[in-house]
């Protein structure tokens, strides 16, 4: 099978062999032309991206090294997220999860400030959170994915929190759970 976006369209294609497979990418093309044209727009075939996902290796082979119109990717970045075609999610967790700290680094000094905590608070959800969560509602994401994001953002709202992400249990200081974290930030 073979998955191309092009202009925000994504098509799927079902084929045995990667000739098939190339020659339905060429009629699709063809027939998306057909009808844009028609309203007098016209594709950029050269955008398109095409992640092809062929059982047979050497079919595989053969494909990735066709001409085709457009890119041939192992994954593809469509509305948001990665598709990648075995539908994994790990590629677009490792990108929301590098967001998501760069985001938040790039405020460090900001972080430290003394600020009232309501502004600390929004600031992180429109930085940080919004960094790892925004474009995944079209996502089906799986209990890692919201375990990973949850423990990198929980990690960055401890270290905001100045020592408050502990509990004092006689001599002994026992850290906050993630809930209770995410409570304290109403998150």
């Amino acid at each position: 099978s073979t998955t191309a976006y092009a202009d925000d369209v994504v098509r799927k294609h079902v084929t045995p062999t990667a000739v098939a497979a190339r020659q339905a990418l060429e009629v699709s093309n063809r027939l998306l032309d057909e009808h844009i044209n028609a309203n007098g727009h016209s594709q950029n075939k050269g955008k398109q991206v095409v992640v092809p996902s062929i059982l047979n290796k050497r079919e595989s082979h053969d494909f990735w090294n066709m001409e085709v119109d457009g890119l041939v990717a192992p994954d593809a970045r469509n509305l948001g997220g990665r598709f990648v075609y075995n539908l994994c999610n790990a590629p677009e967790r490792a990108l929301r999860v590098r967001a998501a700290r760069a985001a938040f680094a790039s405020m460090r000094k900001f972080w430290f400030k003394p600020m009232p905590w309501r502004l600390v608070r929004l600031t992180y959800i429109s930085r940080v959170q919004s960094a790892a969560l925004s474009g995944l509602e079209a996502y089906t994401l799986r209990e890692v994915d919201c375990r990973t994001l949850d423990k990198v953002m929980a990690g960055h709202l401890r270290a905001l929190m100045k020592g408050r992400a502990c509990a004092r249990s006689g001599d002994q200081y026992r850290a906050l759970s993630g809930d209770k974290v995410f409570r304290y930030w109403r998150l």
